[in-house]
């Protein structure tokens, strides 16, 4: 995703499904981040970053959750990033635990907020 609004970038990813992403910054301002702290992806493998206009040569690239060892292509997963990401962070982290989902879908992680779609068939979630 080229992208020079991280306040519309935010919004259409937040609650997509999306295995392998790249975010590109493709403008020379440095954006406030949007109005809310993070966004949601789900299924997420794969994050890469980069700023090539405004930082060139930096990016970071992710395998996320690998650090578990979880199969991905088996337990459900999702992505929480940071909307500072967008913004033209300096450095990225991730971490990745597992949690429980409840038998209405809700997670032990009370601030996040994300589609409930498909969380109430699910007994536990890697949240990264």
């Amino acid at each position: 995703v080229w992208y020079s609004s991280p306040l519309n970038t935010a919004r259409l990813l937040n609650n997509s499904e999306v295995r392998n992403l790249t975010l590109i910054k493709c403008n020379l301002s440095e954006d406030e981040p949007p109005a809310f702290d993070h966004f949601a992806v789900q299924r997420l493998e794969r994050l890469r970053v980069s700023y090539p206009v405004w930082r060139p040569g930096q990016s970071h690239d992710m395998l996320l959750g690998r650090d578990m060892g979880a199969p991905y292509h088996e337990e459900a997963r999702i992505a929480i990033i940071h909307a500072a990401v967008l913004a033209g962070a300096h450095e990225l982290k991730a971490y990745t635990v597992k949690t429980e989902v409840d038998s209405q879908g809700k997670m032990s992680l009370p601030h996040i907020f994300m589609s409930n779609d498909n969380l109430t068939e699910m007994t536990s979630m890697f949240v990264t």
